[in-house]
């Protein structure tokens, strides 16, 4: 049998959505990719590089209530936005290493309705916290 090597999604992926982040007293929309089916999920930022996150990139999921998986085995470091099911408020944001170790790390998420990937900084130049930020998603076939 002849070893095949291993293959991932062409990036970016073909979706496009607008995320409109509001706060007390402003509103920025911003242009974004956008991953839907359970592979590009699973995929997610994985395979790029810096310059290949021009746009952040959102996991958006199906059911909230069913845990969805994600590999995190990034080359650069990513920022991540979760934003909670029902109410959209911004619970948490966190900075992620590039992958230093051998082997795969997958992350589990369920309660959300999804999750922003960016280059580092994103939360803070667009001014998100997780005391007063709500951000909502409008892609081609519905409002999130």
């Amino acid at each position: 049998m002849k070893n095949q090597l291993a293959t991932h999604l062409p990036i970016p992926f073909t979706r496009n959505a607008e995320i409109t982040i509001k706060r007390k007293t402003r509103v920025t929309k911003i242009e974004a990719e956008l991953a839907t089916s359970e592979i590009e999920i699973f995929q997610s930022a994985c395979y790029r590089s810096a310059k290949d996150l021009q746009k952040p990139l959102v996991l958006l999921f199906d059911n909230p209530t069913i845990q969805s998986f994600t590999l995190q085995n990034y080359i650069t470091p990513i920022e991540q936005i979760l934003v909670e099911a029902d109410t959209n408020n911004v619970v948490g944001v966190f900075w992620l290493k590039p992958q230093q170790v051998a082997g795969n790390h997958i992350q589990g998420f369920t309660g959300l309705s999804f999750v922003i990937l960016a280059n580092p900084g994103f939360a803070e130049k667009n001014k998100i916290s997780l005391d007063d930020t709500i951000i909502t998603i409008k892609t081609p076939r519905h409002a999130k």
